[in-house]
């Protein structure tokens, strides 16, 4: 994690590289109206992009406070399982705005992340156009909402009317932001007799809902220290509330990244099968005239634990995985010519 680039410039000498997709140059992703921004924000934090690249799920966040405070209940609430805040980068991007950018940049990165932001994002035009990118997000919204031009702005409109029935002239993200988190604080409190209260917190939920779904949870608190209820937001503050079972938990569950032991011991499993079919017709590549037992002999000791391997007619061959329990009767079959693209590791019949 020693990429430490501090402006764009610097970013035209840094690829990306992802075995399931096209390698890219990380300057290539950022418009030209970003530059200024995204050099700024490096500046601010060099190693931002580190973060980003190399954590198995980077959590985009807006300042020092958020990442203090999410830090401490991530590893409040997995202490028999250090991997689980090891594994989790907080990456502190430098606002709303900002975050927007980055978020951005991490999906044409088609990397794993997902972001934690204050209520009032959802008002930011930067926000909004960077979730109407997702065509999940913009897919449920005409589902959910029945909006011939799904967007995220579009699904705001009968809110920001209920918010202007009591609230006089323009008010900014945050006054928004404040009206919807009594809103919905009031709707968890008790039903509300007020039809645009309720239709408001309603449909509220709903795209909270949406954006969480898609990578992005929007604090419907309002703010941080409205989620751990304390009157100065600095680390210190954050870091005592956050130490003690709250609101805040729910945010850090979602945001950990947990291993998924049956994903991860099927990669392998699917990997090693591979490499013995692998092994299997480099041999009979050498040894055309080899037979089974031969070329059982060949295989390495080990993988005959894992594996059952059988000759099914000339140049055909079956790998049947017997040395786990849950995934027993897992088969792949290939010859000589079957490319490494083409082996699946297929289920039982």
């Amino acid at each position: 994690m020693h990429i430490k680039p501090q402006s764009v410039t610097d970013l035209r000498n840094i690829w990306f590289f992802n075995a399931l997709h096209p390698s890219m140059r990380i300057s290539d992703l950022i418009l030209p109206a970003q530059e200024d921004r995204i050099t700024s924000s490096l500046r601010e934090n060099p190693r931002l992009l580190g973060q980003m690249v190399f954590s198995p799920r980077p959590v985009l966040v807006e300042g020092q406070t958020d990442s203090a405070a999410l830090a401490i209940a991530v590893s409040r609430l997995h202490p028999a399982n250090p991997e689980v805040p090891s594994q989790t980068d907080f990456v502190v991007c430098g606002g709303c705005n900002t975050l927007a950018l980055w978020f951005e940049i991490a999906q044409k990165m088609r990397i794993d992340f997902r972001a934690v932001a204050d209520l009032d994002a959802l008002f930011v035009p930067d926000i909004q156009r960077v979730m109407d990118n997702s065509g999940n997000v913009r897919d449920r919204i005409a589902t959910q909402f029945m909006e011939a031009s799904p967007t995220i702005r579009s699904s705001l409109a009968p809110i920001s009317q209920a918010i202007g029935k009591e609230a006089a002239g323009e008010l900014s993200p945050r006054l928004k932001a404040d009206w919807l988190a009594r809103r919905l604080k009031q709707a968890e409190g008790a039903a509300n007799s007020a039809q645009d209260i309720d239709y408001a917190s309603q449909r509220t939920k709903a795209l909270l809902d949406i954006l969480r779904q898609n990578g992005l949870w929007l604090l419907h608190e309002g703010t941080l220290e409205d989620l751990l209820a304390i009157q100065v937001k600095d680390v210190p503050h954050a870091r005592d509330a956050a130490s003690i079972p709250g609101a805040i938990d729910e945010v850090a569950r979602w945001a950990a990244f947990e291993f998924d032991l049956h994903g991860d011991v099927g990669d392998f499993l699917r990997s090693a099968c591979e490499n013995i079919a692998q092994r299997i017709q480099f041999y009979v590549g050498r040894s055309p005239n080899a037979g089974i037992n031969q070329i059982l002999q060949a295989v390495r000791p080990g993988d005959h634990r894992l594996v059952d391997i059988v000759q099914l007619d000339e140049d055909k061959y079956r790998i049947t995985v017997k040395g786990l329990e849950e995934f027993a009767g897992y088969w792949l079959e290939f010859s000589r010519a079957t490319a490494p693209l083409d082996m699946k590791l297929s289920p039982p019949h």
